[in-house]
């Protein structure tokens, strides 16, 4: 109940034991405790995330810091103990774990919890959007301009003025004595990629954020919710759904854990949902479409997942004489993102420049805002700003759900281009004055997903390659039907998009430098297959 000014140094925080004056420390007695997680703040900033685990050269056993990617053993005697069978958090043998969850407006967990005047509920997640309306968590069933006697209104949300937000009231709502408890904010701000903890507590009458309270609600509760507790979401006739990460969830009732939500994914079919500890019950989304992967992929195995408009993948190298080239690349259900004209929006698959007035290649999806229409292009430009543009009508190819085979031949000496679609050719160019030079005169990185940072995708890609000359119509045909072996005359870059087994995406050819994807924003892999069945991960940005 007083300022605290002083900052202790003499001594490193210490897990299960005391440091003393003398640097010593003394191990506290602890039978039979299990930990699955812990983590320090420090003014607010995680400093320590731990996730216990095991080192595979050695089995030592410890905790691995997310945050500073150390790995910290027993710095006393003996050795923690653990059961290879049951370290997944205490999940079953059917769920694997993962870091996180993501949410990208069309998801959301029906918790089958009912909010009531002793109701608390904590989440641990990182906004990607943080407009106005956004919901982490929330029970009500109506719109707010239509709240009746017995509606409870129970949600943590980003208000209109930019900060984080609660309600926390109930029927029947009165303008004058709820004006303290419906809608209710303090000083703190949303911010998007930033880690958060917000905790609603409508028995201790207060809204938190990262521990800290922004406001007393001041209001006695009697009612219980007409409708259960929805993460990512408010129910109802206004269905406003979260945008971020979800690394956990806590529901109390009467001072009693309800829920304890961890995200994971189905052995049996890749599903993703939030495993509850309590009830022993698998939640998958209810929305529209199953949960992303969170960057973090299984516990200690990166994985990417594309979410908002900057997301990429940048090879973090460029080739600069490609007057002759091709490149091939899988695709399902491209679509444009939210950047371009007023009057047209664009989503790259797979690009090296042509971008304004630099030179190079281009691969993207356009949507006509007049007319409606879509279109599959691939520009290819020079430094005069002259293009030449093959294209095919798309709107089947981005709804259809189903992987298409896309490549791109061009021959600048023979003056050819050609674009495949599946195997079939379905534009070209055979005028040699029609051709241009796309060479590069300064570095441009390869990307996929994007275009020199601009005009994201939304959809996904899978096993993409890049020659150095005009493949023919056989060798189209073979990549469509076969995995390259990293052999092949003329191949400069191949990325299966699988993780690698370093969570990099490996893109070595012929013994050359690996061109490692570098994942711009938030990006990450959905589980999936291409038509020749070769099992992966497919990466899908948005």
């Amino acid at each position: 109940a007083v300022p605290k000014t002083t900052t202790h140094s003499v001594n490193a925080m210490c897990i299960f034991g005391a440091g003393g004056a003398d640097g010593l420390v003394t191990p506290f007695t602890v039978f039979g405790m299990r930990v699955f997680g812990w983590k320090i703040w420090d003014n607010n900033t995680l400093v320590r995330d731990f996730v216990p685990c095991y080192r595979v050269f050695d089995l030592s056993v410890g905790l691995l810091d997310r945050v500073s990617g150390r790995f910290f053993t027993n710095a006393g005697t003996g050795a923690f103990s653990y059961d290879i069978a049951t370290y997944d958090a205490a999940l079953p043998a059917a769920y694997r774990q993962l870091d996180a969850l993501v949410a990208t407006g069309a998801q959301h967990i029906a918790t089958g919890v009912y909010a009531d005047s002793n109701t608390a509920v904590t989440v641990e997640f990182t906004p990607y959007d943080v407009t106005a309306q956004r919901r982490v968590f929330a029970a009500r069933a109506t719109a707010p301009s239509a709240a009746t006697a017995d509606d409870l209104f129970f949600e943590a949300y980003v208000n209109g003025s930019g900060r984080w937000a609660c309600c926390c009231t109930d029927g029947p709502y009165d303008s004058v004595s709820d004006s303290a408890g419906l809608w209710s904010a303090g000083s703190a701000a949303p911010s998007a990629g930033t880690r958060t903890s917000l905790t609603l507590d409508s028995y201790g009458d207060a809204f938190y954020v990262n521990g800290v309270k922004q406001v007393s609600l001041a209001r006695s509760r009697t009612q219980t919710s007409p409708a259960p507790i929805e993460l990512m979401r408010a129910g109802g006739t206004a269905d406003e759904y979260g945008w971020g990460k979800l690394y956990a969830a806590y529901i109390w009732q009467n001072g009693t854990l309800q829920r304890n939500f961890v995200p994971c994914y189905r052995v049996a079919d890749g599903l993703t949902g939030l495993y509850d500890l309590v009830t022993e019950t698998f939640f998958p989304s209810e929305g529209d479409s199953p949960f992303l992967r969170g960057t973090g992929g299984e516990v200690g195995i990166p994985h990417f997942t594309g979410v908002y408009g900057q997301s990429r993948l940048s090879a973090n190298t460029c080739f600069w004489n490609l007057t002759n080239f091709s490149f091939t690349v899988w695709t399902k259900n491209p679509d444009v993102g939210r950047y371009g004209w007023e009057t047209e929006r664009y989503g790259t698959l797979f690009s090296q420049g042509a971008l304004g007035s630099q030179p190079g290649f281009a691969c993207f999806m356009s949507h006509n805002t007049t007319n409606g229409s879509y279109a599959l292009t691939v520009q290819t430009r020079n430094t005069q700003n002259q293009t030449v543009s093959l294209r095919t009508g798309a709107e089947t190819l981005r709804t259809d759900g189903r992987w298409h085979h896309v490549a791109y031949t061009y021959d600048l000496g023979a003056g050819v281009a050609r674009l495949y679609l599946d195997g079939k050719v379905m534009d070209a160019n055979t005028d040699p004055a029609k051709m241009v030079d796309p060479s590069l005169t300064w570095y441009i990185p390869v990307t996929l997903g994007g275009r020199s940072g601009e005009y994201s995708m939304m959809g996904e890609l899978a096993y993409a390659t890049l020659w150095n000359r005009a493949i023919t119509e056989s060798e189209v045909d073979f990549t469509r039907r076969h995995p390259v072996s990293g052999t092949e005359a003329g191949l400069i870059g191949c990325w299966s998009l699988d993780g690698g087994d370093a969570g990099l995406l490996d893109g070595v050819a012929n013994g050359a430098a690996e061109h490692d994807l570098t994942a711009v924003a938030e990006v990450g892999f959905v589980a999936d297959e291409v038509k020749w069945h070769v099992a992966g991960l497919m990466i899908l940005v948005r």
